[in-house]
């Protein structure tokens, strides 16, 4: 099914280390980036295993019927429903530090849990470097965790790193919602993608059931940097 829509449909095998941290959609997203640097496609599309418990597929399509017609131009743009609270941590500003070289500065409150489309002028207004160091956060060569004593088990340096994808491709700390973002199309400007055409709302969830993140109690003060 897919290849009669893309000129290329291809899977490339990514397993997770052995004996290293889970790599989740980090470790594809950046073995892609750095893996295809020098030919990214015009337009990449970002989605974990289970893109609709995140975004609305009525929005996605909104996206590829823009391409389709060639009236996409966008550089960096969210796709899911769903958005963080604002948020500032130490664990947060230790994997800030690791990427930007840098603490952060102030609170983050970009969409939710790191799906997204962007153009490929957006990924290389950085090095190549930089996205290498990014993947080695990921891929089992680090094996001090930023956020808790001992070697990284689950990869918490990914979950920080969903606060700060928009940070990497040039957005604000806390960007605008879609609806108010002047810079977006009007089919954009949108939650779900087909509100000016849906007629019942009764089967739509809200709100979807955003996996959740269980994070144990760190006393940060006793952290062996």
């Amino acid at each position: 099914a897919l290849r009669s829509r893309f000129s290329v449909a291809e899977t490339v095998t990514n397993p997770d280390p052995k004996d290293g941290p889970r790599g989740d959609e980090c470790l594809g997203y950046l073995t892609h980036i750095v893996g295809r640097y020098s030919e990214l496609a015009t337009f990449t599309i970002f989605l974990q295993a289970d893109p609709d418990q995140h975004m609305h597929f009525s929005y996605l399509r909104n996206v590829l019927r823009m391409m389709e017609r060639g009236t996409y131009a966008v550089g960096f743009l969210s796709l899911n429903g769903a958005r963080h609270v604002r948020t500032f941590s130490p664990c947060l500003s230790a994997v800030h530090e690791a990427i930007f070289g840098g603490p952060l500065q102030e609170a983050v409150g970009p969409y939710c849990c790191a799906q997204f489309v962007v153009r490929n002028a957006k990924i290389r207004q950085r090095p190549l470097e930089f996205y290498m160091n990014m993947l080695r956060l990921v891929d089992g060569s680090m094996e001090q965790d930023l956020c808790a004593p001992g070697r990284v088990v689950r990869s918490t340096h990914c979950y920080g790193m969903e606060f700060t994808w928009h940070l990497v491709f040039g957005e604000d700390h806390d960007p605008p919602l879609r609806q108010d973002d002047v810079r977006l199309p009007t089919p954009l400007r949108l939650k779900f993608g087909d509100e000016w055409v849906r007629k019942q709302w009764t089967d739509v969830v809200l709100n979807p059931n955003t996996p959740k993140k269980i994070v144990e109690e760190v006393n940060y003060d006793k952290v062996i940097r």
